[in-house]
């Protein structure tokens, strides 16, 4: 594409994983690069009731962070009820759920699969209602 006018801005609305290749010129000077974008669904936590049910609408309700990973640390404040964490099933299975002093609350969640808005989620709930003031969830 010759004779473009300078400025040019060239914009495209991405509605799918795609790896795009940008060049920018001025006079003699060319500089290129790349840059990917990935769709990915919303991740959910909060604390919820003993008696929670895992399914799509009560999930949705919890609150949501758009994140590129099931890595992230998420802080809780517990009043006699469960820790529910959930993400999008591409990001893989949990490694661990450490606290913030390292101990391993892995095996005091069950994780079940669920689908939201046509994707599949891994739903991590604890396993006991417990009470604790800003209890870190590392998930890694």
């Amino acid at each position: 594409t010759e004779n473009l006018t300078i400025p040019y801005i060239y914009s495209i609305t991405a509605t799918a994983n795609e790896k795009y290749d940008v060049k920018v010129a001025k006079g003699d000077k060319v500089a290129t690069g790349s840059v990917s974008v990935r769709f990915v669904g919303l991740s959910y936590s909060g604390v919820v009731p003993y008696d929670f049910v895992a399914n799509d609408a009560n999930v949705k309700a919890l609150t949501s962070a758009l994140v590129g990973s099931r890595s992230r640390e998420i802080t809780f404040s517990p009043a006699n009820q469960k820790i529910c964490i959930a993400y999008p099933k591409e990001f893989k299975e949990a490694t661990s759920i450490k606290d913030g002093n390292g101990f391993d609350y892995l095996d005091s969640y069950t994780r079940s699969e669920i689908t939201i808005d046509n994707e599949e989620y891994y739903v991590y709930l604890l396993n006991d209602a417990t009470s604790v003031i800003n209890l870190k969830q590392t998930i890694a």
